[in-house]
């Protein structure tokens, strides 16, 4: 019984799944195996890769099944990886990419092959093997529209501490004949450079984007202001002080909930006492009318 203890302790580390090769290095033997997979006790979610603990099924879990699947060495990658990154939402297919010359043949499973696959393309996020970000990034570039790419390079910065060099190297080392010259993502670079500040959330880093591409004044991100009532701090999202004109934005994931709903009308109703004009934009809002009301309370 020992060694089951081991084996469901390892599938504990990925999401109730183990390969056939895990389980007898683990000491389970061929007959053992057979028994509990006909006994139903174990489910073959894959080619060689058996689901062995009560664990509900999910994305991730699907995720994990198609690396172990794939072989040592597999990585979740592109779109796939881009949702285990948490840049997108993909539920199709897991992409994964192996090294050039491995042939595989998975059902449901989406294979890409590489000769350029270093360690530095290699991570682990949420205990599945993936394609480090800027490999991610640079994998899926040209598919995606340079808006889409620029918003992720800016969740990578902010939510994973991204560094620019880091994508810039990806792409120099990535570059080689038979594949694209990555160049929204050198585009998107090129604008990220100095003390470029990714803002505190998409939909910041959104606004801050589309005024600096109107050609508008930058307004300051986080302008500190005393609160009349409660003579605390408050933090205006975006800030033109000079104008005393403060731009809110309304994101539903921080601001969906009721208090949250509250708490922001009562600062704006300070802003208004304390002299200032207050605008909202959220995430259905067009940047063009954003800029253009910008424009007008400016006087531009």
């Amino acid at each position: 019984m020992a060694d089951f203890a081991r084996l469901m302790a390892h599938a504990s580390g990925q999401y109730g799944l183990v390969t056939r090769a895990q389980a007898l290095e683990l000491g389970i033997s061929e007959s053992a195996i057979v028994a509990r997979l006909n006994s139903r006790q174990w489910s073959r979610v894959s080619s060689g890769v058996y689901l062995v603990g009560a664990v509900a099924p999910s994305w991730n879990q699907r995720a994990m099944a198609a690396c172990l699947a794939a072989g040592p060495g597999a990585l979740l990658s592109h779109r796939s990886a881009a949702t285990l990154w948490g840049l997108e939402r993909f539920g199709g297919m897991p992409h994964v990419l192996v090294p050039h010359g491995r042939r595989i043949n998975l059902v449901k499973v989406r294979v890409h092959r590489s000769r350029l696959i270093e360690d530095v393309d290699r991570a682990s996020h949420q205990g599945i093997a993936v394609t480090s970000l800027q490999r991610t990034l640079v994998d899926l570039s040209e598919s995606q529209s340079s808006n889409e790419i620029e918003r992720w390079v800016d969740a990578g910065m902010r939510d994973h501490s991204l560094k620019i060099e880091d994508l810039v190297e990806a792409c120099s080392r990535l570059t080689r004949p038979g594949r694209e010259v990555p160049l929204k993502l050198m585009a998107a670079i090129a604008k990220r450079t100095g003390d470029y500040d990714p803002g505190r959330s998409d939909l910041e880093s959104r606004a801050m984007r589309a005024i600096n591409d109107d050609g508008l004044p930058l307004p300051i991100a986080q302008y500190p202001l005393v609160r009349p009532f409660t003579e605390k701090d408050a933090f205006i999202d975006l800030a033109y002080p000079e104008h005393k004109l403060a731009i809110e934005l309304d994101g539903w994931e921080t601001h969906g909930l009721r208090d949250a709903f509250d708490r922001d009308r009562y600062r704006a109703n300070e802003l208004v006492m304390l002299g200032w004009r207050v605008i909202r934009f959220t995430r259905t809002m067009s940047n063009r009318v954003l800029c253009a009301t910008i424009r007008v309370l400016l006087g531009l």
